[in-house]
């Protein structure tokens, strides 16, 4: 894990000069090698400012490391003291960290820090040298705390590297664990969401079973109910079908009765004008024949009538004188 880490995190490089390590090296030997607290380096400004005194960064004459023979013992303990006083900064009056490179003049301007740290260097200069800081000698002080600056700040950059890197290992670790978890988790919830889905299966099942069950017997009350409607509609149907049948009969025998009277009635019509018919032609010839008669009658009596009458014609004929006619006349 810890290569993997490494492999991610970007490799800051840092390449002091060989002054800056021999610089260090005396630093570590005079203050016991004390490194500030991550806390306190945290509280450090991450801008660096202008070294104190005012003198420009790029054009500061280059550091020599004095050695104990040819160094005044005043400066030693000028070094010191700026070291021990740069090395535990504190919250009124923090040392700015530096960037690895040159300071440009947008990073030169005074703000409040910057005026306490050159005010609190100026007493330092002050009560050591015995001056204004105005001599050669505050000028090599100013260089020399600049490099102890500069290495602090290297130290600073390389403990925030550090603390960036075990962060970072610390959040990839996390991202680990996390990732593991979820993946334990995820697991774990498969199997149980797939324990309650193979239930909700196995319910949905049952239920669907059950469904099915009571729909077929839906169904077959349907279909009975279905059956027992037909039969009674073929019943009523057979027995509307009987009765319409059987009043067609009634009808049909009725119709044939009346025929039948009809033509018994025609018959016993027929029958009877032929009676009447025969009677009138029987009372026809009769009158006829009593006609025959009575006119023969008649004749006979007419022809009596007439013998009588002649008769007595006749006999008045014969008594009546001569000379007279019938009439009486003469």
């Amino acid at each position: 894990m810890a290569d993997k880490v490494s492999a991610i995190l970007p490799c800051r490089a840092s390449a002091p000069d060989l002054r800056r390590s021999r610089l260090e090296k005396l630093l570590e030997k005079q203050a016991g090698k004390s490194t500030p607290a991550p806390s306190e380096i945290s509280r450090a400004s991450s801008v660096r400012r202008a070294p104190p005194g005012g003198a420009p960064y790029k054009l500061a004459p280059p550091v020599r490391l004095p050695t104990g023979a040819s160094k005044p013992s005043s400066h030693g303990r000028l070094t010191s003291a700026a070291t021990e006083a740069l090395r535990f900064p504190t919250a009124e009056s923090s040392v700015p960290a530096i960037a690895p490179q040159h300071p440009e003049s947008s990073s030169r301007l005074p703000t409040g820090n910057s005026r306490k740290v050159e005010e609190q260097v100026g007493s330092f200069i002050k009560q050591l040298v015995g001056d204004e800081g105005d001599g050669m000698l505050h000028w090599r002080l100013v260089n020399e705390m600049d490099a102890i600056d500069g290495l602090i700040q290297d130290n600073i950059e390389k403990h925030r590297a550090a603390e960036q890197k075990a962060r970072q290992r610390t959040v990839l670790e996390e991202q680990v664990r996390e990732a593991r978890q979820k993946d334990q988790d995820l697991n774990l919830s498969r199997m149980h969401w797939g324990t309650q889905i193979q239930a909700d299966a196995a319910r949905w099942q049952e239920e669907e079973r059950l469904k099915k069950l009571r729909q077929q017997e839906t169904l077959r009350k349907f279909n009975e109910e279905q059956a027992r409607h037909a039969e009674a509609s073929r019943r009523r149907r057979d027995a509307e079908a009987e009765q319409v049948a059987m009043i067609e009969r009634d009808m049909a025998q009725q119709a044939l009765d009346a025929k039948r009277r009809s033509e018994a009635a025609e018959e016993q019509r027929k029958k009877k004008q032929q009676e009447m018919a025969r009677q009138m032609a029987d009372a026809a010839k009769e009158a006829a024949e009593q006609k025959v008669l009575r006119k023969q009658a008649e004749a006979q009596k007419d022809i009596a009538m007439m013998k009588a009458q002649i008769a007595v014609m006749e006999e008045q004929e014969r008594q009546r004188p001569l000379g007279k006619d019938p009439l009486g006349r003469w």
